[in-house]
Parts: structure tokens; sequence; C-alpha cells
């Protein structure tokens, strides 16, 4: 019956919530399936149960992680059809994003101890590599919009291309602010961004 695996699935994000607060305090090098059940309140088994192993449970954590810092999704306007250009599109998409991270913190911080793991872990790797390719894919319509608006300026720069610029910036300047939340403000960011992107030519 499709209501029987409700209590199954309940079970896991409890087990996950748990893993959270503990990679959090202690991180990766720190978890272990005796202190997540701990946390979770329940039996090392009942983890197992559900996860089969710890490296199982650290992918489950690693999606977790995923879905909070590259799992969001651009409006469902992708291409920023209803946006006076493109650029302004990206640019409110950047804002967006950027606002969010630094509350993010404990997201963030777990993702640079998976990108150190996923250095010498080839299953963690491939997750992330999936997880980046689909978060670039998802405002690719934007970026094609951008490079069908003014195709004499990114001549020769595919819309592929630009998704990697824009998470790069989004997530490299997200990713300093949680490091050094004095280093870099929003507003100042977004302003040297919209002056190398400036608008279309008339």
């Amino acid at each position: 019956m499709p209501g029987a695996r409700a209590p199954e699935e309940q079970r896991r994000r409890q087990i996950l919530d748990a893993a959270v607060v503990v990679a959090g305090r202690e991180r990766l090098d720190g978890l272990t399936v005796r202190k997540v059940a701990g946390e979770a309140r329940l039996s090392p088994g009942s983890v197992f149960f559900h996860f089969g192993s710890k490296e199982a449970l650290l992918l489950g954590l690693l999606d977790r992680v995923l879905v909070e810092i590259v799992g969001r999704r651009p409006p469902e306007d992708a291409a920023g059809a209803g946006t006076a250009t493109a650029r302004d599109a990206l640019l409110g998409y950047a804002r967006q994003e950027l606002e969010r991270l630094p509350d993010e913190r404990e997201f963030v911080e777990l993702f640079f101890d998976f990108w150190v793991m996923g250095t010498r872990h080839p299953a963690v790797r491939e997750v992330m590599v999936d997880a980046l390719s689909a978060y670039r894919a998802s405002f690719l319509p934007l970026a094609e919009r951008i490079v069908a608006e003014e195709a004499e300026r990114f001549r020769g720069v595919s819309a592929e291309d630009i998704t990697h610029v824009v998470a790069g910036f989004v997530h490299g300047t997200g990713f300093q602010a949680v490091i050094d939340p004095g280093g870099a403000d929003v507003d100042d960011v977004l302003r040297a961004l919209e002056a190398l992107v400036p608008p279309p030519s008339t």
C-alpha cells in the first residue's frame, strides 16, 4: 500500500536530520552510525536497517546537503521571459541565491567537507558532479536567452559556458560570505557584476 511507505520515509528523514546535527558538530570525520543513532534516539541497528552502511548514510547526508545548496531551482519562468532582459533575470536570480546562502551556513560548511572528500571518494564525486550539472541545467534556458539577445557580444560563448560562470560566481561569492561574513556585501558584489555584464546595447 502507498501509505505503508510513509513511516519508513519519515524515519529516514529523522536519521538524516540527526546526521546533519552530528556532522555539523563533529564534521564528517567524526560522524559515526552510533552517534547518529544516539542523536536520533534510535538504535544503531535501526540506522543500518534504513541505510545499510555508514557509506550509504554519508551519501544520504550528501543528498540532503546538495538539496539545500544546489537543489533550489529558478522560478518557473526559468528563461526570464517576463523580465525586461535576460540580464535582469540573471541578476535577480544571482541576488536570490547570494542572499540565501549565508543563512545556510551549516550546509555550506558540510558542502565544503564533502567537496574535499570527493577528491578521493569516487562515489561522492559522482553525486556532486551530477547535482552541479543539474543545477546549471536549471538556468540554461536563461543563459540561452542571454546569448540570443546579444549574439554579437557573446560570439564564441555558449549558453553552457555562461551557466558555469554563473554557478561559480554565485557559490564562490556565497561561500566567501559564510567563511568571511564581513568580507563582501551582497549589494556591492552585485554592483560589480552589473558593471561586468552591462545592459544590452541599444
